[in-house]
């Protein structure tokens, strides 16, 4: 359960410079007597939350569930977990608002607030009175402790279940976009160690990101890899890992070789940019030739050596990558590197 004095410390942690402008309670004197030093503090972390991995004098927050805050000495302590309890906090009133179909004006009136007030808490500005918690939970039909992010030690059954329920409800041809997004966060969640180290990027929304291009970023560790590389997200497990044996050496080799001439490769691509939008598209050898800037001829003889899928409308044959091949475009991108 999360104590008043634990909700006031996290308030408090992300809202020090506005305590000078009222009169504190007993329990912010309490927090400010453990956290010291603020005007250090005030000046070393911005108000929008603390950074991960940052000491001072040697002494760190410490937060662990279930209990008040205590001060524990190290450099290899984090905030990480402060932070992130008012990331969990804001995160969890913007999404239980949308899925009610609520909108922060909206909430604030079944709440009696402001709509500023409502911004303010979902961008982390500041955090709900604590009074206001209950309310709060009753609204969007949860408890305080799954509103705080605090939810029961964690039972991977009863997510993998809770998964299961929501793409259940997914409307068709939803759950592919939703899938991938899920995709991105546990590639996050990985890279960071399940957020106990400091990312190279911003912590991101998967639930809003503009799923654009990435970079690469990748990790390797003795479970497993897991590597994101513009569209492509990949997780492997080393402990499921099986030698080849020899047929599936020859069937290796025979598609290395069949794709390691230039023009192959030119030919298949332009395949794949010319239908990859469209699952239903078939093109003819003009178009992949013209695409690939190669003679009829040639694409031709090319094609009968690739993985396609041919459709005979009368006369013209028509082509697409066959549909067991359909990712082998993006892999291949993933060879270069």
């Amino acid at each position: 359960m999360i104590t008043v004095l634990e909700y006031d410390v996290l308030c408090i942690v992300n809202t020090i410079p506005y305590l000078k402008r009222r009169k504190k309670t007993k329990s912010e004197k309490i927090a400010m007597g453990i956290l010291r030093n603020k005007e250090r503090l005030m000046n070393r972390f911005p108000t929008s939350g603390w950074k991960k991995e940052q000491n001072f004098n040697n002494r760190v927050i410490d937060f662990p569930s279930s209990r008040g805050y205590t001060l524990g000495t190290g450099r290899n302590k984090r905030y990480g977990v402060t932070h992130m309890a008012q990331i969990q906090l804001k995160e969890q009133i913007s999404f239980l608002r949308r899925q009610k179909g609520l909108t922060q004006e909206a909430l604030a009136q079944q709440l009696g607030v402001t709509n500023q007030t409502v911004s303010k808490w979902e961008s982390g500005q500041c955090c709900p009175d604590i009074q206001l918690l209950p309310a709060l939970a009753d609204l969007f039909g949860v408890s305080v402790d799954e509103l705080m992010g605090h939810t029961p030690a964690g039972s991977l059954e009863s997510l993998c279940l809770g998964l299961k329920s929501y793409f259940t409800n997914l409307p068709e041809g939803q759950s592919f976009e939703d899938a991938y997004r899920l995709a991105a966060q546990l590639h996050e969640i990985v890279m960071a160690d399940g957020y106990k180290k400091r990312l190279p990027w911003s912590e991101k929304n998967y639930a809003e990101e503009n799923m654009t291009r990435w970079g690469l970023s990748s990790c390797s560790e003795a479970p497993g890899n897991t590597l994101r590389s513009g569209n492509v997200l990949l997780f492997t497990r080393n402990d499921a890992y099986q030698s080849p044996k020899a047929a599936e050496l020859r069937a290796i080799q025979a598609a290395l070789k069949m794709l390691s001439d230039r023009k192959a490769l030119k030919v298949f691509f332009a395949l794949q940019d010319l239908t990859v939008r469209d699952p239903d598209l078939y093109v003819t050898a003009d178009g992949i030739a013209a695409k690939a800037k190669l003679d009829i001829g040639e694409t031709e003889e090319i094609l009968s050596d690739l993985p396609v899928t041919v459709l005979e409308d009368g006369v013209t044959e028509k082509y697409r990558i066959e549909g067991s091949a359909a990712w082998l475009a993006d892999v291949l991108r993933l060879v270069r590197l």
